[in-house]
């Protein structure tokens, strides 16, 4: 209906970048959760070893770490369009590499290397996409968003997996390889309605850097945030126990209830309501104190798994963590997200030491994790994670100022 000068209102976009990119990542995700379920097993048919399996896991987020530090040595102010492509090549290259070539110890490693730098171009694609479409302001929706559609990924894809792994391991990589695709005709299909116009011009030229100048900027970034980076490892070490010890102790519940199946179900079915809750979170307040108060909550709730045996009460203390601890993903890396764009050309560089802190979780995890499920039990492993997040979240509520000064004045003199 027109107003009284003619105008006819404006309607506000339904599929909006945001979420046409939230779609690409979903299907990625999607694909990355069969690789998961399927890897492991089909490494382990050929190692036959629990500890060769894992130490040949965790090289793929050792190479993460080293594609961290070379994507923004070599691409220190790319668009997210070019981590996007580069994501699409390593994961489309994956399932290939186990489809085609034997199986073999050097072709598992190749693979984990393309797994770790699929993981790293797409946490820097999409750091790179909010930062260039996205205002400040709703920088912790948007990773709500990314994060909703990521639980539903790794929700359905491991029940696709245990379907389709019946009837053909090579159909669980077929598959994945069809999602992959799927996400990359959807990117090439809707490159004008998120790239482009749609993007942030940035006229700051950023030349290749050499490898002491990208170790100084690191160094330099890293003294700034080294509590921040201190406080993603322990988030992240209780993501890495639930996807390594947590299938385990999935299976022990299994047998003595049923509805013990449903502990990783009870950890990711928060992340959905994430979406609806973040962009009510009053922008006033600090991102970062709610979210180290959101994981001391998470951490300490953690602890009271060790006191129960009984498979209902498990899974309300799992339900009850997750919500805590959903929070605090989605407002850390808000708070990374707000200094990737305080950084301007910088920004790649903050992204990485967030990744790297990631990264490295997932190389420590399993195996604190493990071994601490072999000594201990994994409840009491399960407890040990969150004594660890609690105490990180607490000193660093004690000790992070409200403001983090970015040092903007000394990077440009490290170039």
């Amino acid at each position: 209906m027109q107003d009284a000068f003619g105008r006819y209102p404006q309607t506000k976009k339904i599929i909006t970048p945001m979420i046409i990119y939230s779609v690409i990542y979903f299907f990625l995700a999607f694909g990355d959760s069969l690789i998961s379920y399927i890897s492991p097993i089909i490494i382990e048919e050929y190692v036959n070893n629990a500890l060769i399996l894992g130490l040949i896991m965790a090289t793929s987020s050792i190479f993460g770490i080293f594609f961290d530090f070379f994507s923004t040595r070599f691409w220190p102010n790319a668009k997210y369009s070019l981590f996007l492509r580069l994501t699409f090549i390593t994961t489309i290259g994956l399932p290939i590499l186990f489809l085609v070539f034997p199986k073999s110890i050097p072709m598992f490693l190749v693979g984990m290397a393309a797994w770790g730098a699929y993981y790293e171009f797409r946490g820097f694609a999409s750091y790179s996409f909010i930062q260039k479409h996205v205002n400040k302001d709703e920088h912790t929706s948007s990773w709500a968003t990314i994060n909703a559609f990521s639980a539903i990924a790794y929700l359905v894809g491991p029940l696709l997996a245990v379907f389709l792994i019946d009837k053909s391991e090579n159909l669980v990589l077929i598959t994945a390889l069809g999602t992959f695709l799927l996400a990359l005709i959807i990117y090439f299909f809707s490159k004008t309605q998120i790239g482009g116009r749609g993007e942030k011009p940035n006229n700051e030229i950023v030349s290749r850097r050499s490898t002491l100048a990208q170790i100084k900027i690191v160094f330099t970034l890293f003294k700034s945030v080294w509590h921040l980076f201190a406080y993603t490892f322990a988030l992240y070490m209780i993501d890495a126990a639930f996807w390594s010890i947590g299938i385990l102790y999935t299976e022990e519940l299994k047998n003595s209830d049923t509805m013990g199946g449903l502990f990783i179900v009870a950890y990711m079915v928060p992340s959905l309501f994430m979406v609806i809750i973040a962009p009510k979170i009053p922008k006033t307040l600090s991102k970062k104190r709610l979210s180290f108060i959101a994981g001391i909550l998470a951490g300490t709730t953690l602890i009271f798994v060790a006191i129960s045996n009984n498979v209902s009460v498990v899974l309300a203390i799992v339900l009850l963590m997750a919500i805590f601890l959903d929070f605090s993903f989605v407002l850390n890396m808000a708070v990374f997200e707000d200094y990737v764009a305080r950084l301007g050309k910088f920004g790649n560089d903050m992204a990485g030491v967030s990744q790297a802190a990631i990264s490295l979780a997932y190389i420590v995890g399993p195996v604190l994790w493990g071994w601490a499920a072999e000594a201990l039990g994994y409840q009491k492993a399960f407890a040990l994670s969150g004594v660890l997040l609690a105490s990180v979240c607490a000193a660093c509520l004690a000790t992070v100022p409200r403001k983090v000064h970015m040092p903007q004045s000394q990077l440009k003199t490290l170039e």
